[in-house]
């Protein structure tokens, strides 16, 4: 069963590099055989309801963009 759906969880909260980003389990599930959703769906949380990462949050903004509107525009100073 997925984690996060079982304990109730809509949202989800995530520490990376440091900062905090929170989305939907509906996000994280469009596509279900990446790392980030095999994670939800079977770890728990920290005590807290987020989950801990160590990447480059400027990075991880772009890869929930992604998930969310199935493009990424990067802005010309990061190409």
């Amino acid at each position: 069963p997925h984690y996060a759906a079982y304990c109730g969880l809509q949202r989800v909260k995530f520490i990376v590099g440091g900062l905090n980003f929170h989305t939907s389990t509906k996000t994280i599930n469009k596509d279900p055989h990446s790392k980030l959703a095999d994670l939800v769906a079977h770890d728990p949380p920290d005590e807290d309801g987020r989950y801990h990462l160590d990447r480059d949050p400027k990075l991880f903004g772009y890869l929930l963009n992604f998930l969310r509107d199935g493009i990424v525009e990067i802005p010309e100073e990061r190409r």
